[in-house]
């Protein structure tokens, strides 16, 4: 090499090599990645598939049994010597009539229960269960007997039979066989009802 020049300095490609490694490593992750995220995605449009079978399955069900249904109303008809629509009003009417019948029913037992028990027997709220009991005590002359048996739970109703024996004021004795019946709300009485007969 003649003097004054200099050496050609070689680089080593190591920093080039480096560089095409981790190009390699983001892709094989690249790849990685997106065959994960394909077999994640497969799965997802499997169970989709399966439901969307498993709804036309319950869709089909229920063609069925309304179809099944309508030729049930349609042999109905024909044995009573009526049109489906003819029945179709039938239904309708005595649909109507038993609506009626069972308003009917509640408004006289509502009656009842307001003659039988009258203000005393049926109240709401602790101040007017409060008063009911007073009004009832001074009602009385002498109790002989109070005994209760032992409550019926059931959510949060409780009932239970009352049996009084006492001498009312200005009249005789009083045998009375109750069924109480309370509605508890947070902890507390918040309905009393009482369905009794003297004896």
């Amino acid at each position: 090499m003649p003097e004054g020049e200099e050496a050609p300095v070689y680089h080593s490609e190591s920093n080039s090599n480096a560089g095409k490694w981790i190009l390699i490593a983001l892709a094989i992750i690249f790849v990685a990645g997106s065959t994960y995220l394909l077999f994640e995605q497969r799965g997802k449009l499997d169970r989709i598939s399966q439901d969307q079978a498993a709804s036309q399955k319950q869709v089909a069900d229920l063609t069925k049994r309304v179809q099944s249904a309508e030729a049930d109303a349609e042999t109905l008809a024909q044995q009573l010597g009526m049109t489906k629509k003819e029945l179709a009003s039938r239904a309708e009417e005595l649909q109507r009539q038993q609506r009626a019948s069972v308003a009917r029913l509640a408004e006289e037992q509502k009656k009842e229960l307001n003659a039988v028990a009258g203000e005393v027997g049926n109240v709401k709220g602790m101040q007017a269960i409060y008063d009911k009991k007073r009004q009832f005590k001074a009602g009385l002359e002498k109790v002989d007997s109070i005994t209760m048996s032992d409550p019926l739970i059931a959510g949060d109703w409780i009932t239970a039979v009352l049996t009084i024996d006492a001498i009312a004021k200005g009249g005789g004795r009083v045998n009375l066989n109750e069924v109480c019946v309370y509605q508890v709300r947070d902890g507390k009485i918040a309905l009393e009802q009482f369905f009794y007969g003297a004896g």
